[in-house]
């Protein structure tokens, strides 16, 4: 990831590498709430809502992800 914005500053990268990246992408689920940086999403996690919190977090708390 260093490498990766150091060569190229303005790259995002997603988290398929294997590591935190600059957003996150969950398979099959869309979030009830906005997503914060302290809970990683996963579709596969049942328990994900609950971990999310329902209110609006502060910029920069909030995660970017994907979804489609």
């Amino acid at each position: 990831m260093n490498l990766i914005h150091k060569l190229q500053p303005a790259t995002l990268v997603n988290d398929r590498i294997g590591v935190p990246g600059d957003y996150q992408t969950p398979e099959q689920f869309i979030p009830n709430v906005i997503p914060t940086k302290d809970v990683h999403i996963s579709g596969v996690d049942p328990n994900v809502q609950d971990k999310l919190k329902p209110t609006i977090p502060k910029p920069e708390d909030f995660q970017l992800w994907e979804t489609a």
